[in-house]
Protein backbone atom coordinates (compact mmCIF):
# COMPACT_ATOMS: atom_id res chain seq x y z
CA UNK A 1 0.00 0.00 0.00
CA UNK A 2 1.81 3.30 -0.88
CA UNK A 3 1.90 6.17 1.67
CA UNK A 4 -0.34 8.30 -0.09
CA UNK A 5 -2.87 5.89 -0.39
CA UNK A 6 -2.59 4.56 3.45
CA UNK A 7 -2.31 8.78 4.17
CA UNK A 8 -5.46 9.19 2.79
CA UNK A 9 -7.65 6.04 4.08
CA UNK A 10 -6.17 7.12 7.53
CA UNK A 11 -7.53 11.08 7.51
CA UNK A 12 -11.13 9.72 5.85
CA UNK A 13 -11.23 6.95 8.59
CA UNK A 14 -11.24 9.95 10.69
CA UNK A 15 -13.68 11.90 9.33
CA UNK A 16 -16.07 9.16 8.96
CA UNK A 17 -15.53 8.71 12.83
CA UNK A 18 -16.77 12.30 13.63
CA UNK A 19 -18.56 12.16 11.23
CA UNK A 20 -20.73 9.25 13.11
CA UNK A 21 -20.39 10.80 16.31
CA UNK A 22 -21.97 13.64 15.09
CA UNK A 23 -25.00 12.03 13.32
CA UNK A 24 -25.37 9.89 16.40
CA UNK A 25 -25.84 13.41 18.38
CA UNK A 26 -28.50 14.41 15.66
CA UNK A 27 -30.67 10.74 16.40
CA UNK A 28 -30.56 11.28 20.01
CA UNK A 29 -31.32 15.07 19.55
CA UNK A 30 -28.44 16.56 21.12
CA UNK A 31 -25.04 15.83 22.63
CA UNK A 32 -25.91 15.79 26.57
CA UNK A 33 -28.77 13.47 25.24
CA UNK A 34 -26.68 10.85 23.43
CA UNK A 35 -23.52 10.76 26.36
CA UNK A 36 -26.68 10.14 29.02
CA UNK A 37 -27.31 6.67 26.79
CA UNK A 38 -24.86 4.55 28.86
CA UNK A 39 -25.78 1.15 26.88
CA UNK A 40 -25.75 2.95 23.32
CA UNK A 41 -24.97 6.37 22.51
CA UNK A 42 -22.17 7.20 24.81
CA UNK A 43 -20.09 3.51 24.16
CA UNK A 44 -20.82 4.58 20.31
CA UNK A 45 -19.22 7.78 21.11
CA UNK A 46 -16.64 6.79 22.83
CA UNK A 47 -15.66 4.01 20.66
CA UNK A 48 -15.59 6.15 17.49
CA UNK A 49 -12.99 8.81 19.39
CA UNK A 50 -10.79 6.21 20.32
CA UNK A 51 -10.68 4.88 16.89
CA UNK A 52 -10.37 8.60 15.82
CA UNK A 53 -7.66 8.76 18.05
CA UNK A 54 -5.65 5.45 16.50
CA UNK A 55 -5.57 6.74 13.35
CA UNK A 56 -4.26 9.91 14.82
CA UNK A 57 -1.36 7.90 16.64
CA UNK A 58 -0.88 6.01 12.87
CA UNK A 59 -0.09 9.37 11.47
CA UNK A 60 2.32 9.99 13.63
CA UNK A 61 4.26 6.42 14.12
CA UNK A 62 4.57 7.42 10.03
CA UNK A 63 5.72 10.25 10.62
CA UNK A 64 4.00 12.24 8.48
CA UNK A 65 4.57 15.50 9.04
CA UNK A 66 2.32 16.85 6.53
CA UNK A 67 -1.10 15.06 7.45
CA UNK A 68 -0.44 16.16 11.36
CA UNK A 69 -0.29 19.76 10.20
CA UNK A 70 -4.14 19.70 10.30
CA UNK A 71 -4.01 19.42 13.55
CA UNK A 72 -3.28 21.20 16.72
CA UNK A 73 -1.72 20.80 19.71
CA UNK A 74 -5.05 20.47 21.86
CA UNK A 75 -6.40 18.16 19.37
CA UNK A 76 -3.55 15.61 20.06
CA UNK A 77 -3.98 16.15 23.96
CA UNK A 78 -7.43 15.90 23.77
CA UNK A 79 -7.86 13.30 21.66
CA UNK A 80 -5.00 11.48 23.64
CA UNK A 81 -6.75 11.96 27.14
CA UNK A 82 -9.89 10.82 26.22
CA UNK A 83 -8.44 7.36 24.57
CA UNK A 84 -6.28 6.81 27.55
CA UNK A 85 -9.27 7.37 30.35
CA UNK A 86 -11.61 5.10 28.02
CA UNK A 87 -9.14 2.35 28.11
CA UNK A 88 -7.76 2.53 31.75
CA UNK A 89 -10.43 4.50 33.69
CA UNK A 90 -13.75 4.13 31.82
CA UNK A 91 -15.78 4.98 34.67
CA UNK A 92 -13.46 8.46 35.31
CA UNK A 93 -14.19 9.72 32.36
CA UNK A 94 -15.81 13.31 32.80
CA UNK A 95 -18.60 13.80 30.16
CA UNK A 96 -19.06 17.26 29.92
CA UNK A 97 -15.41 17.85 28.79
CA UNK A 98 -16.08 14.77 26.08
CA UNK A 99 -18.99 17.60 24.91
CA UNK A 100 -17.50 20.20 24.88
CA UNK A 101 -14.87 18.24 22.70
CA UNK A 102 -17.92 16.58 20.31
CA UNK A 103 -19.21 20.44 20.30
CA UNK A 104 -16.10 22.37 19.73
CA UNK A 105 -13.49 20.64 18.93
CA UNK A 106 -14.82 18.03 16.47
CA UNK A 107 -16.38 20.10 13.89
CA UNK A 108 -13.62 22.28 13.08
CA UNK A 109 -10.91 19.21 13.23
CA UNK A 110 -13.17 17.22 10.56
CA UNK A 111 -13.83 20.70 8.48
CA UNK A 112 -9.72 20.87 8.36
CA UNK A 113 -9.10 17.19 7.56
CA UNK A 114 -12.19 17.17 4.79
CA UNK A 115 -10.42 20.33 2.91
CA UNK A 116 -7.19 18.70 3.29
CA UNK A 117 -8.43 15.19 1.85
CA UNK A 118 -10.17 17.72 -1.10
CA UNK A 119 -6.99 19.70 -1.81
CA UNK A 120 -5.10 16.55 -1.93
CA UNK A 121 -7.73 15.13 -4.41
CA UNK A 122 -7.48 18.70 -6.34
CA UNK A 123 -3.32 18.51 -6.51
CA UNK A 124 -3.90 14.78 -7.47
CA UNK A 125 -6.26 16.08 -10.20
CA UNK A 126 -4.34 18.78 -11.47
CA UNK A 127 -1.20 16.61 -11.87
CA UNK A 128 -2.76 13.57 -13.53
CA UNK A 129 -4.33 16.66 -16.02
CA UNK A 130 -1.06 17.76 -16.99
CA UNK A 131 0.56 13.97 -17.70
CA UNK A 132 -2.24 13.36 -20.08
CA UNK A 133 -2.16 16.72 -21.60
CA UNK A 134 -5.86 17.70 -20.38
CA UNK A 135 -4.59 20.67 -19.18
CA UNK A 136 -7.40 22.72 -20.34
CA UNK A 137 -5.63 26.40 -19.36
CA UNK A 138 -3.14 25.39 -21.73
CA UNK A 139 -5.07 24.21 -24.67
CA UNK A 140 -7.07 27.54 -24.38
CA UNK A 141 -4.07 29.68 -24.77
CA UNK A 142 -2.48 27.45 -27.27
CA UNK A 143 -5.63 28.04 -29.58
CA UNK A 144 -6.16 32.05 -28.64
CA UNK A 145 -2.66 32.19 -29.71
CA UNK A 146 -2.85 30.21 -33.29
CA UNK A 147 -5.99 32.07 -34.08
CA UNK A 148 -3.89 35.25 -33.74
CA UNK A 149 -1.61 34.23 -36.03
CA UNK A 150 -3.96 32.99 -38.34
CA UNK A 151 -5.78 36.68 -38.40
CA UNK A 152 -2.17 38.06 -38.77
Amino acid sequence: MSRKYEKEKTLQTMSLRIGYIQEICKDYGGIVKALEDERNGQASIIMHLVVAKEQLQRIQDNGDLESLSIFEKDDIKGLSAIRNIASHDYEGLNFAIIENVIREYLPPLKERIDNFLNDMKQSEKSIEDILHGNDKIDDDKSESNSTKKQKS
